[in-house]
């Protein structure tokens, strides 16, 4: 990731982008897709979470170290990065 954040800040410059911004970029999305990357998890495999009741499965869901799903991470990112590039006026 923070190799990423590197990559991108330097390329970042022919857009005008500065490099603290991209940065500020890659850890925006880095944590939306952990979010969602879990999110997704949660949502495909139900049984996993919900078998003995909602609240238990809540509890369960709210565990650190449960499981992640790459695609649930990757469309958590794109809206992150929309919203972001809307508010630095990033083409």
């Amino acid at each position: 990731m923070l190799t990423a954040a590197w990559v991108s800040a330097g390329h970042g410059r022919a857009l005008g982008i500065r490099r603290r911004d991209a940065f500020d970029l890659g850890v925006w999305l880095l944590a939306a897709a952990l979010v969602g990357a879990h999110l997704a998890h949660v949502a495909y495999y139900p049984e996993l979470y919900f078998a003995e009741g909602l609240a238990a499965g809540l509890q369960r869901a709210l565990t650190p170290g449960a499981g992640l799903v790459y695609y649930g991470g990757l469309l958590a990112a794109f809206p992150v990065l929309w919203i972001w590039g809307r508010r630095r006026a990033v083409p």
